[in-house]
């Protein structure tokens, strides 16, 4: 199982409420690429109000590998970290 957790602050309904409106006027200009220009400005402006306090990445191997390398390691007078390793 891979775990991943974020903390970020700002995320408000203002700040939402400026993504929505951003878009919107992206939609209603007809030349694409400027709108697509003006977007890409707007939401870097708008990131910029964001701040990111946090991150957590965290793997719990909930199979049976490891008892599986245990017992394979147990074969070869070895431990499962080492026939780990090993096989690396």
């Amino acid at each position: 199982r891979l775990n991943l957790a974020f903390k970020i602050s700002g995320y408000t309904p203002a700040f939402m409420k400026s993504l929505q409106e951003a878009a919107k006027a992206s939609e209603a200009n007809p030349n694409k690429e400027e709108a697509q220009q003006a977007l890409g400005l707007a939401m870097l402006g708008l990131l910029q109000q964001l701040s990111f306090n946090s991150a957590e990445i965290r793997f719990d191997d909930a199979s049976i590998t490891k008892r599986a390398l245990d017992y394979a390691g147990s074969k070869q007078n070895m431990t499962g970290k080492q026939m780990g390793d090993a096989l690396k």
